[in-house]
């Protein structure tokens, strides 16, 4: 005899054996009780949670014949011995079919089926047509099924089962009774396969039979194939170790490792776990879904932190041992962290079932975990961001020497006088020294090591004038005129010079060596304009260049061409004898001065502030700004009591279940006189709603509303003139009281403890506040 795995051979007989689906065997048994069988039915949910076990049941219910075979109609218990009980528990009943949806599911087979259902059955009471896995018919095929299903014979019941409903056409739907089967829990699991192995003499500890249950996953099936399959390797004895072999899958103790070493901080630790669960076999990605199970039970249980397990059992479904073991480390850890380390690791989750190399993301996932930096509490914030801001408020910025040097160092500034050499003040340095000086060096090429001491010359005669610096070396120009027209006699004596100096300055050579120096400009300005400003006529001497000695450049061959003599005269060029007049006409002497004083160092000041725009002076809301005054009181003697609002809110009701727009009419009516028998509602000068209320429609919907609401015939009457002080409505009332409801909620924040300390820790004021349920 071949073997019969567990899942058949301890199916459910009855729907006393069903597991986990109470609702649905509680309303087919009371169904069949109250003989109120319909004539289809559809039994949906994932796979393994007793979908077509529940088919063949309620097919045995309407079939039993009774042990003594005298039963005149369907039962909730059978009887398990008569014919029709035996041969459906076997599948070999003529009159109870089952069909296979994914390989019947065109039209022809419904069409035999057509042909078939008009026969009464051979022997049982109905003819029961099972279609498991229904989804997968055509919609021919279900287009050719909607007649029969909707009016089949009465002898003819119909039970559908999927696992996708959402496949199957609303038009059926709408022929059926929907049952969706739940998952099965994991307790519920964990006491079926224990009632399984005690049947079976098998010995198993707790943890092995908690693996099986949560590998299930919420099918029965599922836990059953899985039993047989570590029986197979465990034989007579089964131990949690050797199920998680098995399956593939680690256990809790990997998960209580994982989830220690990563609240600790121990990346190492993690990393080593990882290892060891790799080595043995383990599927990666199914241990990183467990993990991700595991952390999530351990916030859930630091949540209910000191609460019976009782409550905590139906959100965990755990085994007592394991619930035990949870709630052992996440007490050692804050919820916060907990919460935040689930949030972590769900978003590498994905990273992980999808790389190539899973191993390496749930690694490098755990490390990042493991190395995250401390969360700090609000309060200390707030406390070290209003110190932070009091020590900035407080702080003066340093004088001097704040921007730094160019090359990232600050600059320091002597506060001794400088010597004449290092300062100078600009009237007393001769602009056009640096000038000669520079194109010196650039006719006699790359500088010489140390400067060659020249001799002074002689002293030049006193009708000699002090040269022009040269300009640097230029393209001859063809069309310059010959350089003879600028030769002259010396030019007349400078003016005296500001203070003595031991020898004259010689003139300094100019770029072209052999040439003469030119005559007098015409149109240079007068001598002494720019005295203070650049001391063009100052002499050129020691104190005034920096130098000991004079500097020359060392003269060259003379390569000066042959004077051009033009064939014509040039039209546009003066006569070469008023040139000659104008630039040797003599120059008034300059006025003497005195030499200005040289300036005194003066050490930087400290950079200014920038300009910061006064912030405008913040004046605090007053309480009517920040909404936290309560509304003026209903006088007492315009506010309706309990009894008349209890009233009135049903007369509202009873209105609106006919004329949603007549009940808010109602609504805004003052209630003049509410009672049975009479009911007078008042509007103020025939305002709008008035008007409304006043239209004999609306008047027979509200006497209708009160002639149920009060169980009496009642008439209503619209008063378009009410007295003054008349009572108010029920809106204004409800308002109100929704009024003054907001500003408790605001009053409760504004004298909220953490937001006095904020205000105090920061120095601000109270600027607005905001509900959630305000908009």
């Amino acid at each position: 005899m071949s073997y019969l795995v567990l899942a058949r051979k301890y199916r459910p007989q009855s729907f006393e054996d069903l597991v986990g689906q109470s609702h649905v065997a509680k309303t087919l048994a009371n169904a069949i009780a109250q003989n109120r069988v319909a004539h289809a039915f559809l039994f949906t949910g994932v796979r393994g949670v007793g979908k077509t076990t529940s088919a063949r049941l309620l097919a045995k219910c309407l079939n039993c014949l009774g042990a003594d075979g005298k039963a005149t109609g369907p039962t909730a218990t059978p009887c398990q011995v008569c014919a029709a009980c035996t041969e459906i528990a076997k599948g070999t009943d003529i009159d109870v079919q089952e069909i296979d949806g994914a390989s019947y599911n065109g039209v022809d087979e419904v069409r035999k089926l057509q042909e078939s259902i008009g026969f009464r059955p051979a022997r049982d009471r109905y003819k029961v047509y099972i279609v498991d896995e229904v989804h997968m018919l055509s919609n021919a095929a279900w287009n050719a099924f909607l007649k029969t299903l909707e009016e089949p014979p009465p002898h003819v019941k119909f039970l559908f089962a999927t696992t996708e409903v959402h496949k199957v056409p609303v038009t059926i739907l709408s022929r059926c009774q929907r049952y969706d089967f739940k998952l099965i829990s994991a307790q519920t699991v964990a006491a079926r396969l224990r009632d399984v192995l005690g049947q079976e003499k098998i010995q198993a500890d707790e943890a092995a039979i908690a693996i099986l249950a949560r590998e299930a996953a919420g099918s029965m099936r599922d836990g059953m194939s899985l039993l047989d399959q570590v029986i197979a390797f465990g034989g007579d004895h089964l131990r949690g170790e050797d199920v998680a072999r098995v399956l593939g899958v680690a256990d809790r103790t990997v998960l209580h490792a994982l989830a220690s070493s990563l609240l600790e901080g121990n990346a190492a630790k993690a990393l080593s776990v990882i290892h060891e669960v790799a080595e043995q076999g383990f599927d990666v990605p199914h241990v990183a879904k467990d993990f991700l199970a595991h952390l999530r039970h351990l916030v859930v249980a630091r949540t209910f932190s000191g609460r019976p397990d009782e409550e905590l059992r139906p959100l965990l479904d755990l085994a007592d041992e394991e619930l035990k073991d949870v709630r052992a480390v996440a007490e050692r850890f804050e919820a916060d962290d907990l919460s935040r380390l689930y949030q972590g690791f769900s978003k590498s989750f994905d990273d992980v079932t999808r790389s190539g190399q899973p191993r390496a993301a749930l690694e490098m996932a755990l490390v990042r975990l493991a190395r995250r930096p401390v969360l700090l509490p609000l309060d200390t914030l707030l406390s070290r961001l209003g110190d932070l801001e009091k020590r900035l408020a407080g702080a003066t910025p340093p004088r001097g020497g704040g921007g730094g040097g160019r090359a990232g160092g600050s600059t320091h500034i002597s506060s001794e006088t400088p010597s004449a050499d290092a300062v100078r003040a600009p009237s007393e340095t001769p602009f056009h020294a640096g000038a000669s000086r520079l194109s010196a060096a650039s006719e006699t090429g790359p500088p010489a090591p140390a400067p060659v001491p020249v001799p002074a010359p002689p002293p030049a005669p006193a009708v000699a004038s002090p040269p022009r610096p040269s300009a640097p070396p230029r393209n001859p120009d063809p069309f310059a005129p010959p350089p003879e027209i600028f030769d002259g006699p010396p030019s007349p004596p400078p003016a005296p010079p500001r203070q003595p100096a031991p020898a004259p300055r010689p003139a300094p050579v100019s770029n072209f060596a052999g040439s003469r120096e030119r005559a007098p400009d015409p149109f240079a300005p007068p001598p002494g304009m720019f005295d203070d400003e650049f001391a063009v006529n100052a002499p050129e001497t020691p104190e005034t260049t920096g130098f000991s000695e004079p500097v020359r450049a060392r003269p060259r061959p003379s390569t000066r061409p042959e004077p051009f003599t033009p064939s014509r005269p040039d039209p546009f060029l003066a006569p070469p004898d008023e040139i000659i007049a104008a630039r040797t006409a003599p120059r008034p002497p300059p006025e003497p001065r005195e030499p200005r004083p040289k300036p005194e160092f003066v050490p930087a000041a400290a950079p200014a502030q920038p300009f910061k725009k006064p912030e405008p002076a913040r004046v605090p809301l007053t309480p009517e700004q920040l909404g936290l005054v309560a509304p003026a009181p209903i006088p007492a003697a315009q506010r309706p009591d309990e009894a008349t609002l209890t009233l009135l809110r049903q007369l509202v009701d009873e209105t609106g279940h006919e004329r949603a727009d007549v009940a808010a009419l109602v609504a805004h009516a003052a209630p003049l006189v509410l009672g049975p028998g009479r009911v007078v509602l008042g509007f103020k000068d025939r305002e709008f709603m008035g008007v409304k209320a006043s239209d004999p429609e609306a008047v027979a919907v509200v006497s209708r509303a009160a002639t149920r609401c009060f169980a009496t015939e009642t008439a209503v009457t619209i008063d378009e003139h009410p007295p003054e002080h008349a009572r108010v409505s029920l809106w204004e009332v409800d308002d109100w009281e929704a009024r003054r409801r907001l500003v408790d909620a605001r009053r409760a924040i504004a004298e909220h403890p953490l937001v006095k300390r904020t205000i105090e820790l920061f120095g601000a004021d109270l600027r607005e506040i905001r509900l959630a349920d305000a908009g």
